[in-house]
């Protein structure tokens, strides 16, 4: 359970925030060469300039199945609004608190401030 939810996270942090689809492409091949999909993706990029989003088809990879998705900075808009929504219920690295624990000192003394 916990796995697959940390590889959600992941994904939606890649592909969210990281991933820029003027510089990288999304495929599918094995990049096990590769430490970084960022960069194993931008090798396909080159090859789909002027196209708004690079998506190489696995069975035929000169095929660029994303050339027609022009709403790709929503899509990313929308991963990183869900990213921005679980992260607001997991600890923080500063105090190690839970943001949706009510019960918590510092989450009474922010909405005493806004009272």
């Amino acid at each position: 359970g916990s796995e697959l939810g940390r590889l959600f996270v992941t994904f939606l942090w890649e592909y969210g925030r990281v991933f820029n689809p003027r510089f990288h492409a999304v495929s599918v091949f094995n990049h096990a060469e590769e430490s970084d999909f960022i960069y194993a993706g931008a090798k396909y990029r080159q090859m789909f300039v002027g196209d708004p989003l690079a998506i190489i088809d696995p069975f035929t990879p000169t095929n660029n199945i994303g050339r027609t998705c022009y709403g790709i900075g929503q899509i990313q808009s929308a991963f990183d609004q869900a990213l921005s929504r679980i992260e607001g219920f997991t600890a923080t690295p500063s105090n190690g608190r839970s943001h949706d624990s009510k019960h918590t000192g510092q989450q009474n003394r922010h909405d005493s401030k806004h009272a």
